[in-house]
C-alpha cells in the first residue's frame, strides 16, 4: 500500500455528492468472479478466479464454462503435450538417447528422466506425501541446482529411463484429473490448483520438446495448446 508523502496527505477534504445508488443483482452463481469485459452486443464476458471463462447474457445467464478454458482441458491438453512427446522419442535406440540434447550438460535421456522426476513430485505433493523440494532427496541451494543434482545421482539405462517417464506422465495425469480443483498443492515457488500445476507441467514439457527435437533435427510446431501457458503468464502480471 502507498505511503503518503507527509503527514495528513491523505486527509483532505471532499465533496458529498448526494447521488443515490440503486444496487441490483445481475448474474448470480458465479464462483470467485475476477474479471469483466463487455462484449459489443451487450454480453459480459467474466473470468473466474479457478481460471473458468463465462458468459452472461442481457438477461443475466450465466453460460458453463467456455471450452478449452477448463482445469480438464488443461489436463488433457497436458497429455497431449506428453504423447507428443513420446511419438517422437519412441523407437530411439541407445546411441540416440544418449545424444546431446539442448539443454547443457544433458543427454535426451537426462530429459527425459528430468520429467519423470518431476511427474512423480506431482503425484507426491497432489497425493500429500511429500512438496516438490521434500520429494528430492538431493542437495542444492535452488530448484534448478536439486534438479541437476538429482538428474546426475540416478542417470541410468536409458531405456528404464523412458518406461518411467511413462509411468510417472499417466500417474500424474490421473492424479490431476482426481484432485480436489480448489485445492491448492505444494510446488516449486507457491501452492498451486491443480489447473495452474497442469498449466506449469505442460509448459515444462513444451521446453523440453524442444531440447529433444532440435538435436533430433524433428520439427516440433507450436500447437494451441500454448494458449494456456499465455493465459497463465497474463494472470500471473502485477
Amino acid at each position: 500500500r502507498a505511503t503518503p508523502a507527509f503527514p495528513g496527505q491523505t486527509r483532505g477534504p471532499y465533496e458529498p455528492t448526494h447521488v443515490a445508488y440503486e444496487v441490483k443483482t445481475y448474474a448470480e452463481d458465479l464462483e470467485r468472479p475476477w474479471g469483466l469485459a463487455f462484449l459489443p452486443d451487450g454480453r459480459l464476458l467474466v473470468t473466474e478466479r479457478q481460471g473458468r471463462l463465462r458468459i452472461i447474457a442481457k438477461d443475466g445467464t450465466v453460460s458453463p464454462p467456455v471450452a478449452g478454458t477448463d482445469s480438464a482441458t488443461v489436463i488433457a491438453d497436458l497429455e497431449a503435450e506428453q504423447d507428443a512427446i513420446e511419438a517422437m522419442v519412441h523407437g530411439l535406440d541407445e546411441a540416440g538417447w544418449l545424444a546431446p540434447s539442448s539443454a547443457a550438460g544433458w543427454s535426451i535421456s537426462d530429459v527425459v528422466l528430468h520429467l519423470a522426476q518431476s511427474e512423480e513430485a506431482v503425484v507426491s505433493s497432489i497425493s500429500g506425501v511429500s512438496s516438490l523440494v521434500d520429494s528430492l532427496p538431493v542437495v542444492g541451494d535452488t530448484i534448478d541446482e536439486i534438479m541437476e543434482n538429482r538428474v546426475r545421482a540416478e542417470r541410468g539405462d536409458p531405456f528404464a529411463v523412458f518406461e518411467r517417464w511413462q509411468a510417472a506422465r499417466h500417474a500424474a495425469v490421473d492424479a490431476l484429473n482426481h484432485a480436489d480443483p480448489d485445492a491448492r498443492f505444494p510446488w516449486a515457488a507457491a501452492p498451486l490448483r491443480p489447473q495452474a500445476l497442469a498449466t506449469t507441467r505442460l509448459a515444462e514439457h513444451w521446453a523440453h520438446a524442444l531440447d529433444i527435437a532440435e538435436p533430433l533435427g524433428v520439427d516440433y510446431p507450436d500447437t494451441d495448446r500454448l494458449r494456456h501457458i499465455a493465459w497463465l503468464a497474463h494472470r500471473t502480471l502485477p
